[in-house]
């Protein structure tokens, strides 16, 4: 895992949640086109900080085909991409946001352990990835199951 590969899984499981926010159904459609425009709000926030984080390494950032591009053809992992043909209700949502948000924290730990994020110049780069990795687990652990419920 790398700056780059991580922006590029940012940037695919935001558009991923805009689609679930655009396609939400049942009687759940609120509460679904609510949660999913948090979530893409905030991966488009965290895919900004690491195109910073990548600037300040010099590591250019990536448009979306760029960023479609690097999931597709990486063979270390299968990403997740949500059809625009189908719609989404609440089990839905929160299924994939415990799929994508699991993908990020392990993408997280990976980058944590490479040299570039260990150099003792990078400890601010490594502090954020670290604060990161903890929202990122905290939705997964705790916040869906009370979505779920809401």
């Amino acid at each position: 895992m790398n700056l780059r590969l991580f922006l590029s899984m940012l940037l695919v499981y935001r558009s991923n949640f805009h689609v679930i926010h655009w396609k939400g159904k049942g009687k759940s459609f609120y509460r679904v086109h609510e949660k999913a425009a948090e979530y893409y709000e905030k991966l488009l926030e965290d895919a900004d900080k690491i195109a910073e984080m990548g600037l300040r390494m010099g590591i250019n950032p990536v448009n979306y085909p760029e960023a479609y591009d690097m999931i597709s053809t990486y063979e270390d992992a299968d990403f997740i991409v949500v059809s625009s043909e189908k719609s989404y209700d609440m089990d839905d949502l929160v299924e994939y946001t415990e799929l994508m948000f699991k993908d990020i924290t392990s993408a997280i730990e990976s980058l944590l352990d490479t040299e570039g994020i260990k150099d003792k110049h990078n400890v601010g780069i490594k502090a954020s990835l670290e604060s990161m990795y903890e929202e990122y687990d905290l939705i997964v652990r705790y916040l869906n199951d009370r979505v779920r419920h809401e």
